[in-house]
């Protein structure tokens, strides 16, 4: 059971937008939200979180710790409990720019054992909240690396009490995407049928398009969910980048917050 839940902030107006699930996860689960600023880095004044604190119409506390480094101050208070969820905005102050995923958030992602869930530009308050019997999107691939992120989210769709989607993109022209509808559909039953196994109502598609991100946002959108698992890489595997280029465009696409699973090496 989720009993932590660390949200950074800067001051920012885009670190704040990770209050809206956050404190929709407190209500879900009870548990306690830290606010987090590091007096280096993150620049908040202590007078504005405990502002924030009492608006927020949950269980939080304030916490300022003295640190040059966001994403270390992160790591190093998550590391102060057992299963905590990093619930982050995708940029700071540096705003979005041309970066798709900020420098914090992926540096945070790196040294995380934990998944993280992250809040991207196109997130906004009229979101489908996070409540029981609220729909939640699977992503999948059918690689080893996706897979990853599968245990997490199985744990999290039983935990909160969510509907799941899983869902596949293949391209056109892929032996896939022109064969048979059983060899289409095969990745996503393998999949959905671990949700079931633990009990979660599941259901899943494959689509189709030359963009995966493009097509998933779509029909992220169309489902009204409020919330995406997936492994931070799939089938293009890890290179020299922390979250591959499709997790990446989600996060920044997707119209409600991701919960990012690091895959391994």
């Amino acid at each position: 059971m989720l009993e932590t839940i660390i949200v950074p902030l800067d001051g920012s107006d885009f670190a704040k937008r990770a209050l809206v699930p956050a404190r929709q996860l407190s209500e879900l689960t009870g548990a306690h939200i830290e606010l987090l600023a590091s007096e280096w880095e993150l620049g908040t004044n202590p007078s504005d979180l405990t502002n924030l604190v009492d608006n927020l119409g949950a269980p939080a506390s304030p916490v300022v710790v003295a640190s040059r480094s966001a994403s270390d101050a992160i790591l190093a208070r998550a590391a102060a409990f057992t299963h905590p969820l990093v619930c982050m905005a995708s940029h700071g102050r540096s705003g979005v720019g041309q970066a798709l995923l900020g420098s914090v958030t992926e540096a945070t992602l790196r040294g995380s054992s934990e998944p993280i869930l992250v809040v991207g530009p196109s997130f906004h308050d009229g979101a489908p909240p996070l409540s029981a019997g609220a729909s939640m999107v699977y992503c999948s691939d059918g690689s080893h690396a996706a897979d990853a992120a599968l245990p997490a989210a199985c744990e999290w769709a039983s935990m909160l009490g969510l509907h799941v989607w899983v869902l596949q993109v293949l391209e056109p022209s892929s032996p896939q995407g022109g064969g048979s509808d059983t060899a289409e559909t095969a990745v996503v039953e393998r999949v959905a049928k671990h949700f079931a196994e633990a009990g979660v109502s599941v259901d899943w598609d494959t689509l189709h398009g030359k963009e995966a991100a493009h097509a998933l946002v779509d029909r992220i959108s169309r489902i009204g969910a409020s919330l995406v698992v997936m492994a931070s890489h799939g089938r293009s595997g890890l290179a020299r980048m922390v979250v591959g280029s499709q997790a990446m465009h989600l996060v920044h696409h997707s119209p409600c917050p991701v919960l990012l699973v690091r895959a391994a090496r």
